[in-house]
């Protein structure tokens, strides 16, 4: 880290700007005011960068130390806080209300089927809260275990590559950046933020064409907004099936991928590709805003946290998620401005029936069908009769299947093990482990344990272990915002500040393409963003 870090301008909040410039001005560093205000040095730079607002007690020692009026810090800190809440309802997702409207009534009517119950007052609320809350999604949380992964990897880069797909071998026979592009949220994502901020003039047309063509500082850049506008996932409970619904995509993807060359002319298959990372979207969403709610998961009421659904229960969750996961997926599909094509695939993924689906659909449900059963291993005549019985406008010669099946069930356990491996070698989680495998072996001693086998990578979804991956992802995540906020060897400081204001601004702008808004926020023409973002 360099000296220079500690004394940077950090430019995230007009508090904290105007803060960093009168502490600058009057010649105390952040450690003079940490030590006044009885603060780690840390601690004050979270102020001075925006990421927390002090009580009221600091603030009054602030305006005295600096000799600013309260009234002032007061006013600029309220500003500031008003800005972190608005949320701007997304273009994309205001397109499918009509879907979501039919899906909610749906909802409704599956709930008093299943429990004999018409739905009370709280429940009812909770859709109305749920629309609100669905409109103003940008993308899921980080999940720790990829996010480890993929923030080690940028953040050292032993090798000093200058494009992702010169990280040979991150996985043995796959580059990083196809290790990025099976990814479920930061696939689909950087193809939207690279198009739309680096590739204009020449779209990549897939998430792997994407990553191929990304540097690593373009994608330091995209890595800064997905932390920004989404955060890492931290709620344990929920981390061992969030990352096994990922997983599941990722698989999907590769299913189809070895079909590809069958697949129908009609069909796109970089559209169903998308579609296959996107499908998850709408499960992971959901579990995000309601889970939290259901006793058991959080105790709050709705006056200590507005953001609980107050009145919410297990069975009306489950018929919440199965009826309305498919539009929430079209939902961020077109977010992220995917074609039409795609969040049709997605929004046909509400048929229960295969044949009752467009052809390009039935081969995402078929392909889901053989991912959620681990590959089943049946016969060719057994595979041939469920596709004529299921899948009848699925065009696919069941000899392909079985071999594709066979393939992908070692495939699925040689991609869980080198996964485990790479978020293993981190000294934290390494550590716990370590404790957890001698653990065992002296159970197995004991007879507790007969069949011990060091390979067992069971252990991912331990809550030990998504703990101590939660914990050092999130080091790494402030590790990564201090080095795109930090100055950079070679740089003076104009350069600094323009390259600041232009991250600013690139965090803000791919989910809120309303520059009158920004223009607004940041007290500069539309033309000075556009120039910034070097947007024709």
């Amino acid at each position: 880290m360099t000296s220079e870090y500690r004394e940077r301008p950090i430019l995230f909040t007009n508090f904290g700007l105007f803060l960093w410039q009168a502490r600058k001005s009057r010649g105390y560093s952040s450690g003079d005011m940490a030590t006044y205000l009885g603060i780690t040095a840390e601690e004050y730079r979270r102020i001075e960068r925006g990421e927390e607002f002090p009580a009221n007690q600091p603030l009054v020692k602030i305006s005295d130390v600096l000799d600013i009026p309260l009234k002032k810090l007061k006013d600029l800190e309220s500003a500031d806080r008003r800005k972190q809440k608005e949320k701007v309802p997304m273009e994309g997702a205001r397109l499918h209300s009509d879907n979501l409207n039919k899906d909610i009534e749906l909802a409704k009517q599956s709930y008093t089927r299943c429990t004999g119950n018409e739905l009370n007052r709280n429940q009812l609320s909770i859709f109305g809260q749920l629309k609100r809350d669905l409109y103003t999604v940008h993308i899921p949380l980080v999940l720790p275990i990829n996010g480890l992964i993929i923030l080690k990897a940028i953040l050292r880069n032993e090798k000093k590559v200058k494009y992702l797909h010169e990280m040979l071998n991150f996985i043995p026979d796959e580059s990083f950046a196809g290790f990025i592009a099976r990814d479920a949220q930061w696939g689909p994502t950087a193809l939207y933020i690279a198009n739309l901020l680096f590739f204009h003039d020449n779209p990549a047309t897939t998430v792997l064409d994407c990553c191929n063509r990304l540097t690593m500082n373009q994608f330091h850049i995209i890595t800064h907004i997905i932390l920004t506008q989404a955060g890492i996932n931290t709620v344990e409970s929920e981390l061992a099936h969030l990352t096994k619904e990922t997983e599941f995509a990722g698989l999907v993807l590769l299913f189809i991928n070895e079909l590809e060359s069958y697949l129908p002319k009609d069909i796109d298959s970089n559209h169903l590709k998308l579609a296959s990372l996107l499908e998850i979207h709408g499960t992971y969403i959901l579990h995000e805003l309601l889970l939290p709610s259901i006793k058991g998961h959080g105790e709050e009421t709705l006056a200590e946290n507005p953001k609980i659904y107050a009145g919410l229960d297990k069975t009306l969750f489950d018929v919440i998620a199965a009826n309305l996961h498919p539009v929430v997926s079209a939902m961020v599909a077109a977010n992220l401005k995917a074609p039409k094509e795609v969040q049709e695939i997605l929004l046909n993924r509400r048929a229960i029936k295969a044949k009752d689906v467009s052809p390009a659909c039935a081969i995402l449900k078929m392909a889901n069908f053989f991912v959620d059963n681990d590959f089943p291993k049946v016969s060719e005549e057994e595979l041939k009769s469920l596709l004529e019985t299921d899948y009848p406008n699925v065009a696919i010669p069941a000899k392909v299947l079985f071999q594709v099946c066979d393939k992908l069930k070692k495939l699925k356990a040689y991609l869980v093990q080198k996964s485990t491996v790479l978020s293993s070698q981190d000294k934290a989680v390494e550590k716990f482990v370590a404790k957890r495998n001698e653990t065992t072996k002296e159970k197995a001693q004991l007879g507790m344990y007969s069949h011990w086998d060091e390979k067992r990578f069971d252990v991912r979804f331990e809550e030990g272990f998504l703990r101590a991956v939660t914990k050092s992802c999130l080091i790494l995540a402030d590790e990564h915002k201090d080095y795109m906020y930090s100055l950079h060897e070679g740089e003076n400081l104009a350069d600094y500040q323009e390259r600041i204001g232009q991250l600013k601004l690139f965090a803000e702008y791919p989910f809120n393409q309303d520059l009158q808004i920004l223009s607004q926020k940041f007290g500069v023409s539309s033309d000075e963003i556009k120039r910034r973002l070097k947007l024709k």
